[in-house]
Order: structure tokens, then C-alpha cells, then sequence
């Protein structure tokens, strides 16, 4: 068996016909161009929806429609589905491919660490073993407003962890 075949995942680099290439790379953008290939940054356009998991909810007495709607689909351990446009071009702004995100030591990402992400492209992206619809994402928080955090519930791991901490704390 050929090593593609056993490891059909996609999680090798060199399985991919798609690389990370940050803005900062402004040499090998040009560079790519120049050999007649194209360079796309993940934008709202190219997204169908958003799948949230959230992880760490804890019970409140004063929920907004959207905390508690957060709570019941961590409870049921579903992910909310966020299909719609503004939400879509909010979100995007701050999606950083999983597999890619400690790729550029010179990017530091401020990441929520209560969530899991996966975005459904609108057109498949063609890797070289099959064609990928979704692919797993991060949150950068620090492309979005505190306002937009606050809408969408991210948390980073303090804030994750002391939430824990004091749920623990009450049951005792």
C-alpha cells in the first residue's frame, strides 16, 4: 500500500496541493504568481457555514438567547451552526486553519480555547487525494472586537480555566 492510501487524512503536508502561506511571505507570494499559480487568503466568500462545539459551559441564572443556546448544544454535544452572512464575514476574518496555526513563529495567535471549529466551503477545495468540503479552523481572537468575542462566546484558557475553577468551587 502506498503511503497516500494509508494515510488518506490529509494530515501530511505533502499530501496536499495547498500550503499555508501568511501574508508576511510577500517574496514567495510573488514568486508564485510569477510561476503562474494563484494565491487565495480564506475569506467569507468561500465559507457556506461555521460549526461551533463549545466546550465548558457552566450554568448561569441571567443567559442571553445566544449564551443559552451555546449551553443546550455543549449539553447535547452538537455544535451551533452559523450559516448566516454577517456572522459568516465576522467569524472569517479570524479563522486560522488547525493544521497551520504554529506554522509562522512570527504570528502570534491569541486563540479561544473553548471552542472547536469547521467550516464548510461553499465550492470544494481539491486536494490531491480527494475533494475537501470542511476543514477544521481556530479563532484568532485578536481580529476580532471584544464586542464580537463577547457575541460569540470565545474564551482563551484562563479565562476557560478560572470558570472551572469557580464552578467547582460553588458545588462544594
Amino acid at each position: 500500500m502506498d503511503y497516500n492510501e494509508a494515510n488518506d487524512r490529509g494530515s501530511n503536508l505533502t499530501e496536499r496541493c495547498w500550503y499555508p502561506v501568511y501574508p508576511s511571505f510577500t517574496r514567495t507570494i510573488e514568486a508564485i504568481r510569477e510561476a503562474g499559480g494563484t494565491v487565495e487568503a480564506l475569506n467569507a466568500d468561500m465559507i457556506s457555514e461555521i460549526r461551533i462545539r463549545y466546550e465548558g459551559v457552566y450554568e448561569e441564572n441571567d443567559w442571553t438567547e445566544e449564551e443559552a443556546a451555546r449551553a443546550q448544544a455543549a449539553y447535547e454535544g452538537r455544535p451551533l451552526v452559523y450559516d448566516d452572512p454577517e456572522e459568516i464575514n465576522i467569524l472569517s476574518k479570524a479563522l486560522i486553519f488547525r493544521d497551520y496555526h504554529n506554522m509562522n513563529v512570527y504570528y502570534e495567535v491569541d486563540m479561544a480555547d473553548n471552542v472547536d471549529i469547521e467550516i464548510s466551503f461553499s465550492v470544494p477545495r481539491i486536494n490531491t487525494n480527494k475533494k475537501s468540503s470542511s476543514v477544521s479552523c481556530m479563532i484568532d481572537m485578536g481580529r476580532l472586537t471584544e464586542e464580537e468575542i463577547r457575541r460569540f462566546g470565545f474564551m482563551r484558557y484562563e479565562e476557560f480555566r478560572d470558570l472551572a475553577e469557580d464552578t467547582e468551587e460553588s458545588y462544594d
